[in-house]
């Protein structure tokens, strides 16, 4: 049976590459409950990596691409979550994903925000 688990993303550090193989550009680590738990990789569009889950700790692969909007989401939204199925034999990410939990419809509008 396939399940999907979730947990926290709480703290974030960046890092941009300026050197080294030049595939990966930047990393974004993540923490919850004060430990790193995973990595967020941004990779140049014909190098990405499979994702996978080693010693307890994600590595989920993007293209560069979409590291706007996944940093967008770190810094706007909380509570943040990193969802994802793993392939328990293999260790390998059958899909996941960074995402928000669950959140009420027009929200700016009632904190007195206009809407963009």
């Amino acid at each position: 049976m396939i399940s999907m688990t979730s947990f926290p993303i709480e703290l974030y550090r960046l890092e941009h590459y300026a050197c080294g193989s030049g595939n990966e550009v930047n990393r974004i680590l993540c923490f919850s409950s004060g430990n790193l738990v995973g990595f967020l990789g941004f990779w140049q569009k014909d190098k990405i990596p499979v994702s996978t889950f080693v010693k307890d700790q994600f590595y989920l692969n993007y293209g560069v691409d979409r590291y706007q909007e996944i940093i967008d989401t770190l810094r706007y939204e909380q509570p943040v979550y990193y969802y994802y199925v793993l392939d328990a034999p293999s260790n390998l990410i059958i899909y996941g994903y960074i995402g928000t939990a669950n959140e009420p419809t027009g929200e700016q509008e009632r904190m007195g925000v206009p809407p963009t």
